[in-house]
This record gives C-alpha cells, sequence and structure tokens, in this order.
C-alpha cells in the first residue's frame, strides 16, 4: 500500500481493522455449528465414553486409572480416618480475571501490531543509529529488512497452505458425511498454524465427533487416518517442498518458541514462527 501512495497509518489501519472484520464475519458464519456442538458437548462426551468402554485396551486402561485414583484417594486422609477437604475457588471466581486477561491480550496484540505496521521503517532506522558507521548502518538495514521481506514470504505461503489444508481436510470430512465439515476444516487449518500440538488437537476433535456420531469405529479410523495422511503429506511433501529450500526449521527453535511466546502472548500468537 505504501509503493502505491497509501500512508502507513491509513495501510496500518485498513490492515489491522480489515482482518478483524473478516474474523468477525468468519465467526458469524461458524457461530451456529459451534454453538450447538457446544451445547450438546456433555451428551456428546457420555456417548463417546460409552463408545470407548466397548474398546478392550481402553478398558483396561481404564481399569488401572480406576485402581490408582482409588490408592491416591486412600492417601489423601489423616490417620483418623476422615478425608481431608481443600475449599476449592467456585466456578465464578475466576471469571472476571480470564476474561480481563483475554481481553488485555487482545488489546494487546491489536494495537502492538497497529502502530508496529504504522511506524514503517522507523523501527530499522533506530536499530541502525545504534552504530557509528555508515557501512554498519547500511548493512544493519538490509539485514532487517532481509529478515522481514523472509518472514512475511513465510507467513504468506504458509497461511496459503494452511487454508488449503483445512479445505482438503473440509472435503474430506464431507466425503465421510462428518457433520459440520465446514467447521472442522477451518479449525484443521487454524490449528495448523500451530506447529506438532495443532495436528494432535485436530485429530483429537475429529476422532471425538467421528465417535459421537458414527455407530461403530470404522469412520473414526478413515477420518483420523484419512486427516493423518493429509498431514503427513503436508508436513513430508507440500511443506519441503514449498518452504524447506527457503527457511528450513529447527525442531529445538520452533518448540522453545512456542513456550516463550506462549508465555509473553498466547498460544495463538505464539505459533508465528519468531526464530
Amino acid at each position: 500500500m505504501s509503493r502505491y501512495g497509501v500512508a502507513e497509518p491509513v495501510a496500518a489501519g485498513l490492515i489491522v481493522f480489515g482482518t478483524m472484520t473478516l474474523i468477525a464475519c468468519a465467526l458469524l458464519v461458524l457461530a451456529a455449528p459451534a454453538t450447538d456442538w457446544l451445547r450438546r458437548t456433555p451428551a456428546t462426551m457420555h456417548r463417546v465414553e460409552e463408545k470407548l468402554r466397548t474398546i478392550e485396551p481402553i478398558n483396561a486402561i481404564q481399569a488401572t486409572a480406576t485402581s490408582v485414583a482409588r490408592l491416591a484417594g486412600g492417601a489423601s486422609t489423616d490417620s483418623a480416618g476422615s478425608r481431608i477437604q481443600v475449599a476449592a475457588p467456585g466456578p465464578l471466581d475466576n471469571v472476571g480475571w480470564t476474561t480481563a486477561h483475554v481481553i488485555g491480550g487482545f488489546l494487546t496484540v491489536v494495537f502492538l501490531t497497529f502502530f508496529s505496521l504504522a511506524s514503517g521503517s522507523m523501527f530499522r532506522r533506530k536499530i541502525a543509529y545504534l552504530f557509528p558507521s555508515g557501512t554498519h548502518r547500511t548493512r544493519i538495514k538490509r539485514a532487517l529488512y532481509e529478515i522481514e521481506d523472509q518472514m512475511s514470504r513465510y507467513l504468506l505461503i504458509n497461511t496459503l497452505i494452511s487454508i488449503g489444508f483445512g479445505v482438503v481436510t473440509g472435503v474430506l470430512l464431507a466425503a465421510l458425511q462428518v457433520p459440520n465439515p465446514f467447521l472442522w476444516g477451518t479449525v484443521a487449518g487454524l490449528l495448523n498454524f500451530i506447529p506438532y500440538l495443532g495436528a494432535l488437537v485436530t485429530v483429537v476433535l475429529i476422532g471425538i465427533v467421528t465417535l459421537a456420531t458414527f455407530d461403530g469405529t470404522q469412520q473414526t479410523l478413515l477420518a483420523c487416518g484419512g486427516f493423518l495422511l493429509l498431514d503427513l503429506l503436508k508436513g513430508h511433501v507440500v511443506g519441503p517442498v514449498i518452504l524447506g529450500r527457503r527457511m528450513p526449521l529447527n525442531t529445538v527453535a520452533v518448540l522453545l518458541s512456542l513456550l516463550f511466546w506462549g508465555w509473553v502472548w498466547g498460544i495463538v500468537v505464539s505459533s508465528w514462527p519468531f526464530p
């Protein structure tokens, strides 16, 4: 936009608040099926639990967990045999803090993004001015511009891959007649920004939905197996071909980035590939 003569604050406002508008529209479209699934969550989990009880390995694991829970419960009693009770906070005690934390984090991300975009190249110039030599300043500016260009290109390509991955996942689930395939395809595309953990959460959600919807486990195996196959193709074929040669990622660096930026920003922004 700056190349076409749009002022940087105006361009930043269009980008930030335009993106928020698109997100709000998407939430309005997905609100009805998501609310319906949330409303049916207790019944869904109850049905999934009953379905899992019919699987023998799950029964063995559940029996072991029950035994461990009984032993732990017996150890938490005092010498007189009476159980020690600890007053737990009510569900409403943490609502205010949680809501304030979410709203504060959201506003921080929005306004920090806006001012970062509106400042343009000022950040690069301020860093370059820390060096007295003109040659060093030129090199620093060039290096920072290259980093910015590569990260922008990575985020753009990764976003396109996530959109395609979500569409293909939705088509797969629609072919298997899974309810609300567009919703779960959107979830798969969004969680694709979170390395490693995103695919795990998505396959668990797909497994819960298919177990609660269909009789037997055939549809669950097909849906989860198909999703994992798509994720393997994305991670080992599409990703390396498009991104791997330009920007190889270190696994340890990605995990440390998730931990650090998840603590600073939250899990959504921590999925961005900060080195």
